[in-house]
C-alpha cells in the first residue's frame, strides 16, 4: 500500500463507503461528505489527490474544486470530479475549474483507478520537465498549467538564484523569502518537484555550477564560491554525486 493520501468527498454514504473499501487496499483514504467539510479536512490535512461528487448539498463539487485550484496552499492537488451528468457543457465548466479529470457514474472502478494512476504519472512527467527546465536555466512558460503553481515555482527559482553565493541560505531562509511556513514550503516543493527544500537549492546551485563550468570563463575554486558551496571540497563531491564525474573531470575533458 503506498503513502499516497487519496480524500473521496462523496454524499452517498453507501458509494462513499464503497469506494473507500475498494481504493484503501492501494491508498490511504480521507473522507468528506459534502465540499464545505471536505475543504476544511484538506486544508489540514493536504491530500495528494482529491475525487469529488458534482451534485452535494452546502458545497458543491465545481465550488470544492475552484477553492482547490485557486487557493496557493492547495492549487497543486489534482482533482477527479465524478458525475451523474454526462452533458459536455458540465464537464467543460469542470475543466475550466482547473480539474484534472471527469469520470461519469455509474463508473468502473478499475478505470477510476487508471485515471488515479494516470494523473500521478503525469505529475511524475511534470516534475522531470521542471528538473530539465531548471538545467536549462529555468523557468519554461507555464509547465503546470495552474497559474498559482506556475508563479510559484517561478518565484522559488528565483529566490534561490538571488541567494547563489550565500553558502547559509537554508530552508528556513527560503521559507521567509517566500513568505509561507516551513512545513507549506516544504509540502509544495515536494508536491510540485519531489525534492526538499534544501535538495531544490542544492539541484539550482548544481545547475548553475555545471552552466559556469561549460563556460569555462572560473576556476573550481572561484565557481564553489559563486554558487554558495561552504567549500571546493564539498562542492566536488555534492557535484559528483549528482552528475556521477566531479567538476575537475568535465574540465579536464572540455579542455
Amino acid at each position: 500500500k503506498s503513502d499516497i493520501k487519496l480524500m473521496i468527498v462523496e454524499d452517498n454514504d453507501s458509494l462513499r463507503d464503497f469506494m473507500n473499501q475498494v481504493l484503501s487496499q492501494e491508498f490511504t483514504i480521507l473522507t468528506a461528505e459534502n465540499g464545505a467539510i471536505a475543504w476544511e479536512s484538506i486544508r489540514n490535512q493536504q491530500p495528494d489527490i482529491i475525487i469529488s461528487d458534482i451534485m452535494m448539498p452546502e458545497m458543491d463539487g465545481f465550488e470544492l474544486c475552484r477553492q482547490v485550484k485557486s487557493t496557493f496552499e492547495t492549487a497543486h492537488i489534482p482533482l477527479i470530479l465524478l458525475t451523474a451528468l454526462s452533458e459536455q457543457t458540465e464537464q467543460l465548466h469542470g475543466l475550466g475549474l482547473g480539474a484534472d479529470d471527469y469520470l461519469t457514474k455509474p463508473f468502473d472502478t478499475a478505470i477510476l483507478r487508471q485515471r488515479i494512476k494516470s494523473i500521478l504519472q503525469n505529475r511524475k512527467a511534470t516534475r522531470e520537465m521542471i528538473l530539465n527546465n531548471m538545467a536549462l536555466g529555468f523557468p519554461a512558460s507555464e509547465p503546470l498549467g495552474n497559474s498559482q503553481n506556475d508563479k510559484f515555482i517561478s518565484r522559488l527559482y528565483k529566490v534561490v538564484k538571488d541567494n547563489l553565493s550565500n553558502c547559509d541560505f537554508d530552508k528556513e531562509q527560503f521559507a521567509s523569502a517566500m513568505n509561507v511556513s516551513t512545513s507549506l514550503l516544504y509540502k509544495k516543493i515536494k508536491a510540485i518537484t519531489d525534492l526538499s527544500p534544501t535538495d531544490f537549492i542544492k539541484t539550482v546551485r548544481l545547475e548553475h555550477a555545471m552552466t559556469l563550468l561549460k563556460q569555462k570563463e572560473h576556476n573550481i575554486t572561484e565557481i564553489s564560491e559563486i554558487c554558495g558551496f561552504a567549500s571546493a571540497g564539498y562542492f566536488s563531491t555534492v557535484f559528483k554525486k549528482q552528475y556521477g564525474f566531479s567538476p575537475s573531470e568535465l574540465t579536464e575533458e572540455k579542455s
